[in-house]
C-alpha cells in the first residue's frame, strides 16, 4: 500500500514535518481559517458521478447492520455534531462549533449513524479545496460515537461508509490526524487499512502531537 517515486517522497516529507500543514500548532490555524467558511451550493462543491452504480449515500437505501442505520449528514444534524464533538474532542481543543460549522457550510460532508432513530455517531470528510481536497487527496476530519454506544462496532461501520463516500467523490487517498495518545483510534484506523506516515508535533490547540495516517482508495 502507498505510493512511490520522487513526488510522493516529497509529499511525505512535507506531511512528516513538525510544523503541521498550516505551520506550528497546525490545527489552530486550520480552525481559524475555516471558522467562517461561507455556504455554497452543493453543486459547486462536488464532482459529477461517473457511474450510476456509484450514487451518493443520499440516493441509496439506508443500510441496517446490527440495528444501526447510516444516512447522509444534513444541516439539521449540526447540533448533534456540535454536542458530540465538544465531549469527544475536548481534550484536544474547542472543536464543537468548528466541526458543526464545517457541516453547515458544506466544506465538510458527513455520514450519521442511528440506533432506533436516534443519532449515535458521525464521521466527516473534507471534500473541498478549503480542506485540502486537491488532486484526489481528501481528509477524514472527525469521527465520533456517543459514549454509551462505543465498542459496538459503530465506529468501524461509520469509517467504512465514509470511505465509500470519499470514493464516490473521486478520492484517491484519505489522510487523517489523530492524537498520538489515542491508541484506540489508531488501532481502529490500522484495522481499516490506514498506515502511519508521520507525526506533527504540537498539532492540536492544547499542544498534543498528532499521528498522521493515510489510506489509498482503490
Amino acid at each position: 500500500m502507498g505510493s512511490s517515486g520522487e513526488a510522493w517522497n516529497k509529499e511525505k516529507e512535507d506531511v512528516m514535518g513538525n510544523r503541521g500543514r498550516f505551520g506550528k500548532y497546525g490545527d489552530i490555524k486550520r480552525v481559524a481559517k475555516l471558522r467562517d467558511a461561507r455556504k455554497r451550493p452543493f453543486s459547486s462543491l462536488r464532482p459529477k458521478e461517473s457511474n450510476a452504480k456509484e450514487r451518493v449515500l443520499s440516493q441509496r437505501k439506508l443500510h441496517k447492520i446490527r440495528g444501526i442505520e447510516v444516512r447522509p449528514g444534513h444541516n439539521e444534524d449540526a447540533e448533534f455534531v456540535r454536542a458530540l464533538s465538544e465531549r469527544a474532542f475536548e481534550k484536544y481543543g474547542d472543536y464543537g462549533d468548528v466541526i458543526a460549522k464545517w457541516l453547515e457550510s458544506g466544506v465538510g460532508e458527513a455520514v450519521v449513524g442511528l440506533r432506533e432513530g436516534r443519532a449515535c455517531g458521525f464521521a466527516m470528510i473534507g471534500t473541498t479545496a478549503e480542506l485540502g481536497a486537491l488532486g484526489g487527496r481528501f481528509e477524514l476530519l472527525a469521527i465520533g460515537v456517543v459514549e454509551s454506544e462505543r465498542r459496538k462496532g459503530i465506529a468501524s461501520r461509520l469509517l467504512k461508509e465514509v470511505l465509500a463516500l470519499a470514493r464516490t467523490r473521486g478520492a484517491k487517498e484519505l489522510l487523517l490526524h489523530t492524537g498520538s495518545d489515542n491508541t484506540a483510534a489508531i488501532r481502529l484506523f490500522q484495522k481499516a487499512g490506514f498506515e502511519v506516515i508521520g507525526v506533527k508535533k504540537g498539532f492540536y490547540p492544547r499542544g498534543q502531537d498528532a499521528i498522521v495516517m493515510r489510506i489509498e482508495i482503490l
